[in-house]
């Protein structure tokens, strides 16, 4: 799901907050390659919440020069997974899924026109190619082991 969350043509200046110590790297092809790399002191450090615009002026992986990356949660279970914010509204995202892609809508197209970053999303998630990556969470779902998710997106206005 794409959020645009007020009346700016991007989403540079929300805050973002991730609950993730963790990335996934990927290769030439986008695939991740079973590495798990930690956050800190990196543009992919969101455990405290900055800007979006903040944390993109450090980013050099991708030559689109936005976020198409996933994260690992922090906790198994039901846990909260992003925290998206502008100066009136909060979107606090909660799910099961043990990873979750972030996608700053680097390439999106909206009315005909190349508009980067005017929307944001957090999926929760597999990490992808985590079928061929042994100790990655198995996304293998059978009769007596049906899926299961649950993803809350809960929205608050600030008060002023």
């Amino acid at each position: 799901t794409y959020f645009h969350l007020d009346a700016n043509e991007t989403v540079l200046d929300y805050s973002l907050q991730l609950y993730a110590d963790c990335y996934t790297p990927f290769d030439e092809t986008g695939i991740p390659t079973g590495e798990v790399r930690r956050v800190k002191d990196s543009c992919f450090d969101f455990r405290k919440a900055r800007t979006l615009r903040a944390a993109l002026t450090e980013k050099t992986q991708e030559p689109d020069g936005g976020y198409d990356h996933n994260f690992v949660c922090k906790t198994a279970g039901f846990s909260p997974m992003a925290v998206i914010g502008t100066d009136d509204l909060t979107l606090r995202i909660s799910s099961t899924a043990p990873a979750f892609q972030l996608y700053t809508a680097n390439n999106f197209i909206w009315q005909g026109k190349h508009r980067p970053f005017a929307a944001i999303c957090v999926e929760p998630q597999y990490i992808p190619n985590s079928i061929n990556i042994p100790y990655f969470a198995q996304p293998v779902y059978t009769k007596e082991h049906p899926f299961y998710q649950k993803t809350v997106y809960a929205f608050a206005q600030k008060a002023h």
